[in-house]
């Protein structure tokens, strides 16, 4: 029980029978430990130490364990040669990003694996080790990776939306990383490429360059400033102004306005666009700053 426990314990209370026998606990003292209640069998080849706690990961944290038994979670994550990784919708719900239902515990593996379990579904693909990270005790790959493996298999590009607006509004994806990824899907929704197939899901969420402007631009910061210069025709000029001079930013990566939130920096932005300089010094200052 030392053994299955010290194992157990760097990977939230869970242990695979193969990684027991590796240090020597033979199969039938398992067994008699889960006879005695000392251990829980959670799947075909996984147990959980009495009194680990559980969450909501668990049963996923033993379908991924379960799919390279022999190696331990840590072994795993320093040797990401031929990585078994939590993807798609279980990816998602580990990010905590989109509202789309985890009914199955989805894996992506290098080779052809294949699950007892009615639960799990193992996809064939390689992740590059670019792709993957640490979370909740698992391989998992990126958000800008689940986003585009959703991009691929989800019916509904509105999930998709969802899931990139809750990662998007959290600063937690790389739009300019993102866009090339999504080449693959583009086709599939109907786009071009990938910068169009994200152009589409931002807007769906309101969360494009001309959206975020038009939000923007209703600030009542801007008003106090401005005073009674604060008019709707100048309201829609400074919009129209600042609109141009983000669009070709917006086209290289689609994330150009969020760093606008600040509204000392909106202010600066809108007073220079009142007083007409070119669309090409507001572009420049805006990367610069």
């Amino acid at each position: 029980m030392r053994e299955v426990a010290r194992i157990a314990e760097m990977q939230d209370g869970l242990v695979t029978t193969r990684q027991a026998v590796r240090v020597g606990v033979p199969r039938l003292s398992l067994a008699r430990l889960a006879e005695s209640e000392d251990l829980e069998r959670l799947t075909h080849g996984v147990y959980r130490v009495r009194g680990a706690d559980e969450d909501e990961y668990t049963g996923l944290r033993a379908a991924w364990l379960a799919a390279d038994p022999g190696r331990t979670a840590a072994e795993r994550a320093a040797d990401l040669g031929h990585p078994v990784v939590v993807s798609h919708r279980s990816a998602a719900a580990v990010h905590g990003i989109g509202n789309m239902y985890a009914d199955r515990h989805e894996l992506t593996a290098p080779v052809r694996k294949q699950s007892r379990r009615e639960d799990v579904t193992i996809r064939r693909a390689e992740v590059p080790r670019s792709d993957i990270t640490i979370s909740r005790g698992m391989l998992v790959t990126t958000i800008e990776r689940t986003l585009a493996d959703l991009a691929r298999t989800e019916p509904e590009l509105g999930d998709v939306a969802d899931a990139l607006a809750d990662a998007h509004r959290r600063g937690a994806v790389d739009l300019k990383a993102l866009a090339p990824m999504l080449d693959s899907a583009a086709r599939r929704h109907g786009a071009r490429n990938g910068g169009e197939l994200l152009e589409r899901m931002l807007e769906l969420r309101g969360l494009d360059a001309k959206s975020t402007l038009v939000e923007l631009a209703k600030q009542p910061e801007l008003g106090l400033l401005l005073g009674a210069a604060w008019a709707p025709a100048i309201q829609s000029a400074v919009e129209a102004a600042l609109r141009d001079a983000l669009a070709p930013a917006s086209k290289a990566s689609a994330a150009t306005t969020r760093d606008l939130g600040v509204h000392e920096d909106l202010a600066r932005l809108a007073r220079q666009a009142l007083a007409g300089l070119p669309a090409s010094v507001l572009l420049a200052k805006s990367r610069d700053e």
